[in-house]
């Protein structure tokens, strides 16, 4: 897979349909363009709930994006964390 993500094993599997082109994920998408303007949403809505509705009174940290209301984006689209390079 030519990318910016290098994955291995299962984690690495393509979404059937998809020529090889996006990865397995909860949604069943199989455009890569498509996948795109979702992620581009997601992470909107990361944004949003991260950084503007639930900003920590410290130092925010990776635990911060692994729970609550911003972990729901990940887990929408590929289930649990993926290992990527």
């Amino acid at each position: 897979m030519n990318s910016r993500y290098d994955t291995a094993g299962e984690q690495g599997a393509f979404e059937p349909g998809s020529g090889d082109r996006v990865l397995r994920n909860q949604l069943g998408v199989t455009s890569p363009d498509e996948m795109d303007e979702i992620e581009l949403d997601l992470l909107a809505q990361l944004y949003q709930a991260v950084l503007v509705e639930d900003l920590p009174d410290r130092t925010l940290r990776v635990a911060d994006l692994m729970t609550g209301t911003a972990a729901g984006w990940a887990t929408c689209m590929a289930g649990p964390a993926r290992n990527a390079r």
